[in-house]
């Protein structure tokens, strides 16, 4: 095979099966090739659609932590402002 570089390694956020597929689609030895340009497509839009998948999981996983740390955030800042005072029901003074 010649000395292509791995894709990934140009751009980290390309998945590491669309690598493979882009080797295998350059490769020197055409026997070693796809036999045809519709069987190299399927396989790239396939690797395409993983990589797709896995940052829709990403992101998802990443978006519910970041709101998870924003809603802790206003609530400890609440707390410690003082914006959360027992009425005076709780503290067991009734008007």
């Amino acid at each position: 095979m010649e000395n292509f570089q791995r894709p990934s390694k140009l751009n980290a956020a390309l998945d590491p099966s669309i690598d493979a597929v882009l080797l295998r689609g350059l490769h020197a030895d055409p026997h070693d090739r796809f036999p045809r340009i519709d069987q190299f497509g399927e396989q790239l839009q396939h690797a395409l659609r993983r990589m797709v998948g896995r940052l829709r999981r990403r992101l998802g996983a990443a978006s519910l932590a970041i709101a998870a740390i924003v809603v802790a955030g206003v609530a400890g800042q609440a707390l410690v402002q003082g914006s959360y005072a027992p009425s005076n029901m709780e503290r067991g003074h009734v008007s």
